[in-house]
């Protein structure tokens, strides 16, 4: 074989070492994520299982005015103990609220209720975005095609004449004795492709139906790098344009000198040739390269060089690749924090929008006339002054007529047997910080879209409606928001409870990442209730004492991982 051929390709191998990077795809941690028994980090409640909601009060023949702090009482007409009649007048005052206060307000409303349409729809969206996937694949050992005897035409010479290019069916081209691999034949063999396989073959004086005589594989791998300007005095491809087509091409020193050709060795003796670019490459390879000129001769055509490795075309070449369906070009850990991240945000504007909705209408009395009458037939049960009314967070004036404040909450259908007419409730008003007792009078018989917004824990289950009774002597706003907190009286031994830590929450929906019946791990939406302890969530359904959890949700956590089981000891370790 003429030896010459392969100078170039060996040459070519410096530009690995030039190369200005690669851009390596970062793989999956292939680790076992660890799981641990549900029932070593859960335990059986002790008590009766608790439930909370929050609801709007609303009055009853119960008048309870508070001044604000925009208020100015200028006379109270009525006194502790006088009867009064709706409509009677019961107090003056100024207010430095103005129409662009109200204005100011009704505006925020509306851009809350703004910002919370756009959340609901990016929350449909990050709901709808798949995560980035990262999949490593081994080509198949599939029966190869053999290529031992060269084509029967030699028109198939110095071309690929069969295989794929991969690693396990590479290209196959049958080159001429005769041939130079220069760079525009090797990137004509690349083409498009970041990576290519070749086996080149060659046949005794290049005969047809032969077997090949000499076999070369070549792994060629595109590397992108930036474009720099080449150093004029060194640039071996670009032709001096004051050079004849008939005259030798002088160097720096000013000699003289004729380039081979593809043929043959030079003979100093002959007149000089112009040099093609094969030649031209072949005579930059009867010396040693250097990096500076293999730098030049690749970048100055492209911003592309490739390296060049070896490999042996008896052998089977199987690479594992590493392939990434991009999708959202999230990944499922990130996906599930956003999504969380923005259901919580929902969750935060749906309670704002309501907070001030209640404030807005308790602004609107204050800034009509200045003049507070009495809203029905009762007794004057309460007055203080105005300045201690508002230290001691009470009403100015207190009116009754027999009657109480409602509050309506909301109980989930796990619960819906254990609250029944007549239960105890705790009412904790979020203005002044006191707690009082109020009754459930009344359980709704259908679901309450509206309710779901007045309870705590999951979203995945139905809501109904309830009706909590406080009476007269209770210091209630109509209005005002307040906690409902409730026992259930449900079997103590019935309801499990795990650390919150073990609990993911996605707006209201609550979940947990847990080993499959494959040994993979799955992402798991369980339902839960309140937690009122601050420690630990009841779980009533989606996980049992003999699942296993994995934690803590770091990145590797992702569903199809890989899971081995972990004693308890290794979470304090």
């Amino acid at each position: 074989m003429n030896k010459k051929i392969w100078i170039p390709i060996v040459a070519a191998v410096l530009v690995i070492a030039i190369a200005l990077g690669i851009f390596l795809i970062p793989r999956a941690n292939g680790e076992p994520v660890a799981v641990y028994s549900v029932g070593m980090l859960s335990y059986h409640s002790s008590g009766s299982a608790s439930g909370e909601s929050y609801g709007v009060v609303t009055a009853d023949k119960v008048q309870s005015i508070y001044v604000s702090d925009t208020q100015t009482v200028t006379r109270i007409h009525v006194y502790q103990g006088q009867k009064v009649s709706k409509g009677d007048l019961l107090y003056t005052y100024d207010t430095t609220l103005s129409d662009l206060t109200l204005e100011r307000k009704d505006l925020a409303i509306q851009q809350m209720e703004i910002n919370l349409k756009t959340a609901k729809e990016e929350l449909t969206k990050l709901k709808a975005m798949k995560p980035m996937v990262v999949t490593t694949t081994t080509p198949s050992t599939s029966t190869k095609t053999e290529y031992d005897k060269s084509p029967s035409s030699k028109d198939y010479l110095d071309s690929i004449y069969g295989g794929m290019g991969t690693a396990a069916n590479p290209y196959r081209f049958w080159i001429s004795q005769d041939t130079a691999l220069y760079e525009d034949l090797i990137w004509d063999i690349i083409g498009d492709q970041s990576q290519v396989y070749v086996v080149f073959q060659l046949t005794k004086n290049d005969r047809t139906n032969t077997t090949f005589s000499e076999e070369y594989g070549v792994k060629f791998e595109v590397i992108e790098v930036e474009e720099t300007e080449p150093d004029e005095s060194t640039d071996p491809s670009e032709p001096d344009e004051t050079t004849s087509p008939t005259e030798p091409t002088e160097d720096g020193s000013g000699e003289t000198t004729a380039p081979t050709t593809g043929t043959g060795e030079a003979d100093p003796t002959e007149e000089a040739q112009p040099a093609s670019q094969g030649q031209e490459a072949e005579a930059q390879s009867e010396t040693a390269p250097t990096e500076q000129t293999a730098v030049a001769a690749y970048r100055t055509s492209r911003n592309r060089v490739y390296a060049m490795t070896f490999f042996d075309p008896d052998e089977d070449v199987e690479e594992a690749t590493t392939q990434i369906n991009w999708n959202s070009g999230y990944t499922s850990t990130e996906l599930a924090s956003m999504r969380e991240e923005k259901a919580a945000e929902i969750t935060t504007l749906e309670f704002n929008i309501k907070m001030s909705k209640a404030e807005l209408a308790i602004m609107k009395k204050e800034a009509s006339d200045g003049n507070v009458y009495a809203e029905f037939d009762g007794v004057v049960v309460s007055v203080l002054e105005p300045s201690n009314a508002k230290e001691l967070n009470q009403p100015m004036l207190k009116i009754t007529g027999g009657g109480g404040y409602y509050v309506e909450g909301a109980v989930s259908e796990l619960e819906l047997d254990s609250v029944q007419v007549g239960l105890t409730v705790s009412v904790n008003c979020w203005e002044t910080g006191t707690i009082y007792t109020g009754t459930v009078t009344q359980i709704g018989n259908y679901p309450s879209e509206e309710s779901e917004s007045y309870s705590y824990g999951t979203s995945n289950v139905t809501y109904y409606p309830y009706k909590v009774f406080v009476d007269e002597n209770a210091d209630l706003q109509e209005g005002a928001f307040v906690n409902l907190t409730y026992e259930t009286g449900g079997d103590e031994e019935t309801v499990m409870y795990l650390e919150n830590a073990f609990i993911r929450t996605e707006g209201k929906d609550s979940y947990v990442y847990v080993r499959n019946e494959a040994g993979l791990l799955e992402k798991r939406y369980i339902q839960v209730g309140a937690c009122v302890d601050g420690y630990a969530t009841p779980v009533y359904s989606g996980l049992t004492e003999g699942d296993y959890i994995a934690f803590p949700y770091d990145k590797n956590i992702r569903e199809g991982a890989e899971t081995v089981e972990t004693a308890i000891s290794a979470l304090y370790s």
